[in-house]
This record gives C-alpha cells, structure tokens and sequence, in this order.
C-alpha cells in the first residue's frame, strides 16, 4: 500500500478495470475524487459510492472526475458506481489490506497532488456530496500561476 497524505502525491499507477483496461491514476483533466472501499462487498461502501455516482454530474460542473477504487470486482459495486468508472487495485497500492480498515475519500487535482484526504471506519461519515463540490471548486478556481489560493478561499 502506498502512503498518501495531504499535499502529497496520488502515486503515478495504472489500475485495471473489471474489463481488463488499464487505467492512470493520475493524468486527468480537472480535479480528481479517488474514493476507495476496503471491500467491494461492504453494504456501507456501496451506499456511498452511489452517493458520489448520483452527484457525478455536480462534480462535472467543476471538471472533476470520480473514481471508485476497489480491491476486487463485485457487480453490486459496479451498479452502484453507474457511469463512475470502477478501478480494481488488487495489488493493494491505495486499498487498505484489512477488513476493519476504513474507506478513503481522496480529493487531488489533476496533476495528483492531494488536496483533502478523509478515513472513515464508515462510510457514510465520509465528506457530503455538497462538500466534496466545495473541494472540488476549490482546486478548479485555484491559479497555477500564483501558487495560492485566489479570492474567497484565502481566508480559509
């Protein structure tokens, strides 16, 4: 498993989906949501990833991109995720390899710097829909330029 923290970096992987098509981590246009489940089978897990699927498009209105990271394949997840793609990390680099380990909501812009990085033993303790949009907003609006939060967010 790899360590990421805030202000860190996504690692620079490819992860597969359930088709066998490898996928960057890293490398997309906008701000990237990386929400990964410690069990593709987990009730509380699947709830969420529905949560982030159904906001999909809110995070679309900030360029931001969803993935959902998973150490196996499960249909129930896939169903859940929609046209959120499904990225199975079986290698372990961002699933946590026990059970009782909590799910992570990872917020990075597109060059994979991590902005907001959440553990929750449950999942629906994790960011709302609402504030996951505010993070992504916050990383869209930023200047690469100026190296510094711009306009409102300075204060924060």
């Amino acid at each position: 498993m790899t360590t990421v923290r805030k202000g860190g970096q996504l690692p620079a992987v490819a992860l597969v989906t359930p088709d066998g098509a490898r996928v960057p981590l890293r490398g997309h246009r906008g701000p990237l949501i990386v929400y990964v489940v410690h069990s593709a089978e987990c009730d509380a897990c699947i709830d969420y990833a529905r949560t982030l699927a159904d906001a999909r498009e809110r995070f679309a209105e900030w360029d931001a991109t969803v993935r959902i990271v998973a150490p196996a394949d499960d249909r129930a997840l896939r169903r859940a995720a929609g046209d959120v793609r499904v990225l199975l990390d079986s290698e372990g680099v961002l699933v946590r390899p026990s059970e009782e380990a909590a799910a992570t909501l990872i917020v990075a812009d597109e060059w994979g710097e991590i902005y907001h990085i959440e553990d929750a033993t449950d999942p629906a303790s994790l960011p709302s829909p609402d504030e996951v949009v505010e993070w992504v907003r916050f990383i869209a609006i930023q200047c690469p330029e100026c190296e510094g939060p711009e306009g409102e967010w300075r204060t924060i």
